[in-house]
């Protein structure tokens, strides 16, 4: 008599419920094994080889064809010889095609290139016939003042600021405005890229000059203070008189970036603020917003907030702030590219004024550069690596509030 069967033991295999890894979970996977072990060096596959076919063979064995009589045993020998030479037409059409497209980018490119060499060109001599103009009227007055006997002006006498009659508007100028007195008579300006205007209060004010839309993507870079080049416009920059507690709308022409956080600072000037080097000067933050909420990369953004509202940002000075001569600085940090990040700061200058006696101090206080590095968590990042991820560190000091 047979004996009975033994009932089989349930497996890991058997008794484990398994289904097919979905995308997000083969990622997710992929992820954890890679960072699993971060010194463990990652593994880069080879890039695809460039699409190539056999070459012809120096000596023919077989030169039947279908239409010379060839056997159905020869047939084969005929369609692989014809299959060859479809394929070869058609990487001969492919490659034409690639190199076609290839150089009319490249035209275009160049194209591109030549027209905002030009127009850089054009705006820079535009900048340095208003500075020669502008130094030639400063030449006329100390010589009018000397033969009216009223003698020089002291140096350290204050410089007249002038405002509208209207208010305070901020505006951030671009490469190559130049103020309505100053261009009067030479016909309209090339006006381009972001331009903050101001206020709820009104009162005009010409930010720090910038010459390049290029961003900034080193957080050491010399410009990062007030961009490139971020200097004074001599005898042309204004300055906007606001109380203490006002606020202030930046206002940008066109901004496509919705990813990144938004940072305002404020920096006091020794002196009077036209005379002042951006990059020696103690900043401190007075408002930032980053990941407003959702994922890294999904968002939403401070950014895209700008966005939605029509390209602006309005931030409050601290009531208390001490009066005196400051300067105002709006940075985007864009971080839509992995691993790369673009820093867009820009610059204003600003009178306060005021009752209030507060003063920022110690770890609030920081220098451009010197504020951020390369290995800070909010600088140097993939968003779009972390898609579970719920927070985002933003990147400098704390936001000073008075």
């Amino acid at each position: 008599m047979a004996s009975p069967s033994p009932t089989p033991t349930p497996t890991a295999s058997t008794s484990t419920n398994r289904h097919v890894l979905t995308a997000v979970e083969k990622q997710r996977h992929q992820l954890d094994k890679l960072l699993k072990d971060p010194a463990k060096p990652a593994h880069v596959p080879a890039p695809p080889k460039e699409k190539t076919i056999r070459p012809p063979r120096e000596m023919m064995k077989n030169i039947q064809g279908s239409s010379a009589g060839a056997g159905s045993g020869e047939f084969h020998v005929y369609k692989a010889s014809r299959r060859r030479e479809y394929e070869r037409l058609k990487l001969i059409e492919e490659t034409t095609k690639k190199e076609a497209e290839t150089a009319e980018f490249e035209r275009k490119r160049k194209e591109a290139e030549a027209i905002a060499e030009a127009k850089t060109s054009k705006n820079r001599a535009k900048r340095q016939k208003k500075k020669e103009r502008a130094k030639g009227k400063g030449q006329d007055k100390d010589h009018d003042s000397k033969e009216d006997g009223s003698g020089e002006r002291g140096s350290d006498a204050p410089i007249k600021k002038r405002r509208l009659v209207n208010g305070k508007e901020l505006v951030f100028k671009k490469p190559g405005e130049e103020s309505d007195d100053e261009s009067a008579g030479e016909g309209p300006e090339d006006v381009d890229g972001p331009q903050p205007s101001s206020s709820p209060i009104e009162e005009s004010a010409t930010p720090r000059e910038w010459d390049t839309y290029n961003p900034i993507t080193d957080p050491l870079d010399q410009n990062i203070a007030c961009n490139v080049d971020g200097s004074s416009l001599g005898s042309g920059q204004l300055s906007a008189t606001v109380p203490a507690g006002s606020q202030i709308k930046a206002t940008w022409n066109q901004w496509p970036h919705t990813v990144g956080p938004v940072m305002v600072y404020m920096a006091k000037c020794p002196g009077s603020c036209t005379s002042a080097i951006a990059s020696s000067l103690s900043w401190f933050k007075i408002e930032e917003a980053g990941l407003l909420s959702g994922t890294l990369s999904t968002g939403p953004w401070a950014q895209g907030e700008l966005v939605n509202n029509g390209n602006t940002w309005t931030t409050t000075i601290p009531a208390s702030l001490a009066p005196g001569e400051y300067m105002i600085r709006h940075e985007l940090l864009a971080i839509h590219t992995s691993n790369q990040p673009q820093f867009y700061p820009e610059c204003a200058q600003l009178i306060l004024t005021g009752s209030g006696s507060a003063q920022p101090s110690g770890s609030y206080l920081v220098k451009f550069p010197g504020a951020y590095q390369k290995s800070d968590p909010g600088v140097t990042i993939d968003v779009y690596a972390q898609a579970s991820t719920t927070n985002y560190t933003i990147p400098g000091p704390s936001v000073w509030r008075g």
